[in-house]
């Protein structure tokens, strides 16, 4: 990471996630369970630490 760079990702629901870099697609989880977890840690009502956002 630079400045001006980008992460991008999705959380597809059921199938898991994608992550793109500037564009790129760089990656992707198969895995719906630990992308419903990893999304949820910013997104989620409940979040498991209420406190993640602010170490970002």
């Amino acid at each position: 990471m630079q400045a001006g760079d980008n992460i991008t990702g999705f959380h597809l629901p059921g199938k898991g996630a994608k992550f793109w870099h500037n564009g790129k697609l760089r990656g992707e989880i198969n895995d719906a369970e630990f992308a419903k977890y990893f999304f949820g840690i910013w997104l989620s009502k409940k979040p498991p630490n209420p406190n993640a956002l602010a170490l970002c």
